[in-house]
């Protein structure tokens, strides 16, 4: 039995010390772990008056008050294991008990008082309320025989109850402070609507494999994965089924990548995968191949199945960089770089790399320029040609682009970089209104009377769903009408897309304007998707028309091209055109229209009138003589 301190309970500054010692002991009597009734017993024993031991009841999920607790106290002598729902007086004040009164209140277990048999004593049952409600019990024993409690004991133990109540509330707090701590700290460091670390916790972590790895000589490798065609799966279908892309790729990953110790999810479509502990650099190659054919796997989204597919982009430490940031960086320009180069393919960073991509970016900046001042982008005019008459019926419009230092750069350089840097709609508008203003000036001379417009179209004017307000504001500027216009989309947008998001072409279609089909039988085009697609032309792809001088296939595929076009109705155009002996063959094949150097190189505005003119001459001149044959210009 512990030693109790010299009894001057009956002595108001004695009292006054207890209240300070009792309160001190109470509110520091914690470890975090749980309310401390056991020590809070101890303080009881030692600070109020008359007390030789203590028992703790605490209320379950049942409600039933149960023994979990005691101090001074012999296990046969302890208060009732359990006390029932009701049972005990309800309040907030202790009462004053007998051995009676205690045994009346058990339930489930010996009425037998704390004491045991023939030692009568007096008990302080004393409630502790939280949020008016008795959360639970202490029961404070007085010395063997002693029938009361001295003076001052029961002023204590209600302080004590009150002072139990203010601690169990305050670890109340500490657990839903912690509790808010973690959740806080898990959105802080993780992506919501994965689950997996965002970026401030993948930058930690790879800084930890970084100077791990440093230390052990091994190499540590940063996997940057982009989807591809990600944000064509958000138009066609939407943001919760893209949402769900997401989620299942992300479990994908966690599922097949087991070697690797962080895939992380850093915003958009864009997801990163840090390899530690790495021997050989090839070992990071085939974990890269991992994590690609997991992205090209079909994923079963319940209402569709999507393919999509990755590029991906490695850097090697301690090869590529020595710190987080610059291997980041360093993967983030490889991921470019395999994007560049056709998509669905893994790149290592090299110097090389990083010098073509600093200068991409260079470049796109320049492009970024150009649209907003200046006129180093222009719009060059392809005259189209009717095989059978020779007379000029339209002209494609195509973007060209005159950098102030580089001189020309190709389309097949600068059109992507319209898509990579969000640029297609000014690109679109630029072009779009030159081509309509210098269309609208011919026609006001009586230059193109019959003749139609090519405008090409991009598949982000059509997922971003401006396409159809554009042509009506630039047509309304220039005074034309839709029917003037011949909207051109590659065979991989027109097959590609779902059906509704071809329906800016409906509607534009609808209003007057043709669609054609540009490089059609490059793809994987379905016949009976083309007997739905709202189109009007299809157009032959150059490398057919150069092949059918060949070994016969390229010769075959136009007969093909052809008979599709005579089946459905669809008026047949071939590109690149470049020889009479080409003109000849797709004339007899039933090809109604050609563009290429046959006839003419794309030109200025300003010089396809007297390029018109020249040839309209010629035309003449070769109708009353040879029987209208075209030439070169």
């Amino acid at each position: 039995m512990p030693e109790r301190p010299a009894d001057d309970r009956g002595d108001a500054p004695a009292f006054r010390r207890g209240v300070l010692a009792l309160t001190h002991a109470v509110l520091a009597a914690t470890d975090g772990s749980g309310v401390p009734y056991r020590r809070i017993l101890e303080e009881a024993t030692r600070h109020v008056p008359g007390v030789q031991g203590g028992s703790a009841l605490e209320r379950g999920v049942d409600d039933r008050y149960r023994l979990v607790a005691t101090w001074g106290v012999d296990p046969g002598d302890a208060a009732p294991l359990a006390i029932g729902p009701g049972a005990l007086p309800q309040g907030g004040m202790p009462l004053v008990l007998t051995d009676a009164d205690l045994a009346g209140f058990a339930t489930d277990s010996p009425a037998a008082a704390p004491g045991g048999a023939g030692r009568r004593r007096a008990h302080l049952l004393i409630p502790i309320v939280v949020e008016d409600d008795a959360i639970a019990y202490l029961l404070l024993h007085a010395c063997a025989g002693c029938e009361a409690f001295p003076p001052g004991a029961v002023e204590l133990g209600a302080l004590l109850g009150r002072l139990t109540g203010a601690l169990v509330q305050r670890l109340r707090l500490e657990v839903a402070l912690r509790a808010e701590r973690e959740k806080l700290d898990h959105l802080v460091h993780h992506d919501p609507l994965t689950g997996l670390p965002n970026r401030v916790l993948l930058m930690d972590r790879l800084r930890q494999a970084l100077a791990r790895d440093a230390r052990d000589g091994r190499v540590t490798g940063l996997l940057l994965l982009d989807l591809d065609g990600f944000q064509r799966v958000n138009d066609r279908h939407g943001h919760e089924v893209g949402d769900l892309l997401l989620a299942r790729l992300s479990d994908r990953l966690r599922e097949r990548m087991h070697d690797v110790d962080t895939v992380a999810h850093l915003g958009g479509d864009e997801f990163a995968l840090v390899a530690s502990g790495v021997e050989r650099i090839g070992d990071v190659r085939v974990l890269a191949q991992q994590a690609l054919a997991a992205s090209r796997t079909a994923f079963d989204l319940g209402t569709v199945d999507v393919h999509v597919g990755g590029s991906i982009g490695v850097a090697v430490a301690p090869h590529d960089a020595g710190d987080a940031e610059g291997l980041l960086r360093n993967a983030t320009l490889a991921m470019q770089r395999a994007k560049q180069r056709g998509r669905g393919e893994v790149t290592f960073y090299t110097a090389a790399v990083d010098v073509s991509m600093r200068e991409r970016g260079r470049l796109t900046d320049d492009l970024r320029d150009a649209l907003l001042i200046g006129h180093q982008v222009w719009v060059a005019f392809q005259p189209k040609v009717d095989l059978a008459t020779g007379a000029c019926v339209g002209a494609e419009a195509l973007a060209r682009w005159d950098h102030p230092d580089r001189g020309p750069v190709s389309p097949a350089v600068f059109a992507p970089m319209t898509e990579e840097a969000g640029m297609v709609h000014a690109l679109s508008a630029r072009v779009y209104d030159d081509a309509c203003a210098a269309f609208a000036d011919w026609r006001a001379r009586g230059l193109t009377a019959g003749w139609r417009l090519a405008l090409n179209v991009q598949p982000q004017q059509l997922a971003q769903g401006d396409l159809v307000a554009l042509v009506h504001a630039v047509l309304r500027r220039h005074g034309l009408d839709a029917s003037d216009l011949e909207l051109e989309v590659t065979e991989s947008i027109a097959f590609g897309d779902a059906e509704d998001a071809l329906e800016p072409l409906r509607i534009l279609r609808d209003a007057g304007a043709q669609v054609a089909i540009d490089d059609f039988g490059k793809g994987f085009s379905s016949l009976q998707r083309l007997t739905s697609l709202p189109i009007d032309t299809l157009k032959i792809d150059r490398s057919f028309v150069r092949a059918m001088g060949g070994s016969g296939r390229g010769a075959a595929v136009v007969d093909t091209i052809a008979a599709l076009a005579s089946a459905f109705g669809l008026g047949l155009v071939a590109e690149g055109v470049e020889t009479t002996a080409q003109a000849d063959a797709l004339r007899r094949r039933g090809c109604g229209v050609a563009q290429g150097f046959l006839y003419s190189r794309p030109l200025r505005a300003a010089d396809l009138p007297a390029w018109l003119e020249e040839h309209e001459l010629h035309r003449g001149t070769a109708s009353a003589t040879a029987g209208a044959r075209p030439r070169g210009a």
